[in-house]
């Protein structure tokens, strides 16, 4: 079986993601401030996934854990892996949205929003071989149930105001 973390590591250190975000970010013909922000956006992704792949790698090789004990904690780790690809999937999607709002609203292309939406789909396909779509369901099904407990238990209502609701 192969080792998740040690795939995402390999991942997250290959030289050709750099390469890519800078033909991104080259491709733009954006002011420095715009390819700076693009390339935090990069970095910050990447960083949050290597994180997370490290403290798993780390764990699972320092402690001299059984076979059932790896495979529990490779099973929390594909689980993180889960939210990491729903929050990168999510980011796309809101990216595109945006987007197209601005080509059909306002009749512009935001150079920024596109590069940003080309990192999140290059980031997203290695990552998803490692997921099980009832895991990823599972996921999706706690976040609905964290919906429902602000919407309907009142989840955060101590901090609004009535006069924040009528504005």
């Amino acid at each position: 079986m192969s080792n998740p973390s040690q795939e995402i590591l390999q991942f997250c250190k290959n030289p050709k993601l750099r390469e890519r975000v800078d033909e991104i970010i080259s491709n733009t013909k954006c002011n420095e401030d715009q390819q700076l922000e693009i390339n935090n956006f990069f970095e910050s992704r990447i960083v949050d996934l290597y994180k997370s792949a490290k403290a798993f790698d780390v764990v699972s090789s320092d402690l001299g854990l059984f076979e059932e004990e790896l495979t529990e904690l490779e099973s929390q780790f594909r689980a993180q892996l889960n939210y990491w690809w729903i929050e990168i999937q999510s980011e796309w999607i809101r990216l595109n949205n945006l987007l197209n709002y601005k080509i059909a609203i306002k009749g512009e292309r935001d150079p920024v929003l596109q590069a940003k939406a080309s990192i999140c789909t290059f980031l997203l396909s290695p990552v998803a071989q490692f997921l099980d779509q009832e895991e990823l369901g599972a996921n999706l099904d706690y976040l609905k149930s964290l919906i429902v407990r602000c919407q309907y238990e009142g989840l955060f209502k101590d901090i609004t105001t009535e006069e924040d609701s009528n504005n």
